[in-house]
């Protein structure tokens, strides 16, 4: 583990990767719920995206007020998200935390 995390730490490469991917998810629900023209992207199988990526930002990179922004974009979208979810009962909250935990990546690029 210590070396994925030296690994991450020395190629600035991987630093701005995994900062930009902790904000891909909140600009993909952005897209979905404010804009005027909405997205045909859904915001929920792309929660994964998000949830690993601050996992894995807060866990091997130093600094708290780089994380801040990211962490808390993330977290209120999945918040609203969660809200979203609490209108399907259990099935809701057993969806959001399936793709919250599974990554699995959408077919929309398809259509």
């Amino acid at each position: 583990m210590e070396n994925i995390k030296t690994w991450a730490n020395t190629h600035s490469w991987v630093k701005i990767a995994v900062y930009l991917l902790t904000f891909l998810f909140p600009a993909l629900a952005f897209a979905q719920f404010y804009l005027p023209s909405q997205s045909p992207i859904n915001p929920y199988p792309l929660m994964w995206i998000g949830f690993y990526s601050c996992l894995f930002f807060c866990w091997a990179y130093k600094g708290f007020l780089l994380k801040v922004p990211s962490v808390l974009a993330n977290l209120f979208f999945m918040g609203f998200l969660i809200f979203g979810s609490l209108m399907g009962g259990l099935h809701g909250i057993l969806l959001f935390v399936r793709c919250l935990c599974v990554p699995v990546l959408p077919l929309f690029f398809l259509f």
